[in-house]
Formats: C-alpha cells, structure tokens, sequence
C-alpha cells in the first residue's frame, strides 16, 4: 500500500511535456526578412511539448506606415483594407510553402511543418472596428497549434512574418514569455493516469478484504 504514491508519481512525471523557452525575452522578429527569427531547441522535442508567449507590435505591410496588422494578421492601422480585415496569400516562408495571412507570426520546425500561431479570428479581431494591438498563446501543445506527430532531436524552431513581399515592410514585433510556464499533460498520458487510477481503485479494495500475506519470521530464542 505504501508504494502506491510512488507508483501515481512515477505515472505522472511521465506524463507532461516540455515547456519551450525563448534563447531571450522578449525575441524581436524582424519585420522586412523571410528568415525570421531561429533558434536551437536542445533535447528531443514532439507534438507534446508546449510554448507560450505574448506577442506585442505592429507590423506595416504598406508605405507610409499602412496596413499594420497584429499578430494574427488582422489589420489594426487601415491601408487598403481598413480595420479588422485580413488578406490570405500564398508564399515560400522559411522553407515551407503555405497559404496563410500576410502580416501574421508564422511557427515553423525543421524538418516537420509549419503554423499560423494566431488564428484571424473574431477573437483576434477579425471583423472588428478595434482589434487588439497584442495577442497571447497560453500554454498550448504545438499538437493544438495543427503539427502532426512528430518527435526531432536538437530541432531549429523559426518565428517568422508570414508575407510575400518584405521590402516595403516597417514596424516591429516582439515575444514576451513570462516566467517558465507549468507543463501540460499530455492527452496519451492522461489515459495512461486514468488506468492506473483505475486499477488503484479497483485493488484497494480487494486488498483490504483479502489482506496480503506476509512472510512467517521465526526469531530465536
């Protein structure tokens, strides 16, 4: 019986993934190049493991300081689209050819794909007259962000502007992360939790009724 905290400890620690952390904060990404922003993840890294940061800035896809979008490259500062708009195109970004919004952050890992992190979503401010300037990602499985499956040692991980013309592009963009965020479990490993509970349960019971036989030890005189 005493054993059995071990055993639901052992069961848990196997159960969260890693929290990717920035080599900086915040982590500028610059605004006018297709490379973006890259860094190397150290370890083995999957569709488990979780990132999160705060994104901040405008990014101008237009001359004179127009059609700044945020994040989720939904138009904040009016240029030929005005407030709350959003414009899909399709470019090569860091390796990947994808069809997403211009001006958006785009998350890519070598070798595996590549994302749109925010979604132009009402939420995000599509559609509307004031969309916000800043976007947040919690703690979100990079399986939850649309990766597939995956498992990479030692991976290059790229935040880039999603875009396919930089030159006439101004503004700034930068990722806050705060402290490391607490880890998520993972959906395969919360099975794995929910059968040991289970058999937990299921034993308790039997051993209480049954007892468990213990060695006989016969001391000497």
């Amino acid at each position: 019986m005493r054993r059995i905290p071990y055993l639901l400890a052992a069961i848990a620690s196997c159960c969260y993934g890693a929290a990717v952390t920035f080599p900086t904060s915040p982590l500028s990404i610059p605004v006018t190049s297709s490379s973006g922003t890259s860094f190397t993840y150290t370890g083995t890294l999957t569709q488990d493991d979780t990132i999160s940061f705060t994104q901040t800035g405008l990014v101008c896809l237009q001359g004179g300081g127009t059609y700044c979008t945020n994040g989720a490259g939904v138009v904040v500062t009016p240029g030929t689209l005005g407030p709350g708009g959003t414009f899909s195109t399709t470019a090569t970004v860091a390796g990947f050819t994808k069809t997403f919004v211009v001006g958006s952050l785009m998350l890519a890992i070598q070798g595996v794909n590549a994302v749109q992190v925010f979604p132009a979503t009402p939420a995000n401010g599509a559609g509307s007259a004031t969309p916000p300037t800043s976007l947040t990602l919690p703690p979100t499985t990079f399986a939850a962000l649309g990766f597939p499956n995956f498992t990479v040692v030692n991976p290059t991980i790229t935040l880039v502007v999603f875009d396919n013309l930089y030159p006439d592009n101004s503004g700034s963009t930068q990722l806050q992360q705060q402290a490391v965020p607490p880890a998520v479990p993972a959906p395969s490993a919360l099975l794995l939790v929910g059968i040991g509970l289970a058999a937990v349960s299921l034993a308790v019971p039997w051993i209480r009724r049954h007892g468990v036989n213990r060695p006989v030890i016969t001391r000497g005189m």
